[in-house]
């Protein structure tokens, strides 16, 4: 198992957003995964 930490996430000319600096903090969680993977068990 991998634990990446992210502290930011930067979004640049992404749909209706011309710049976005979005900070995230420390408890944020996500489950992430492909389809099927098993994420809702």
């Amino acid at each position: 198992m991998v634990m990446v930490k992210l502290q930011k996430l930067i979004l640049r000319n992404f749909k209706s957003f011309k710049k976005a600096d979005i900070p995230i903090s420390n408890g944020f969680t996500a489950i992430v995964g492909s389809n099927g993977s098993g994420k809702t068990c």
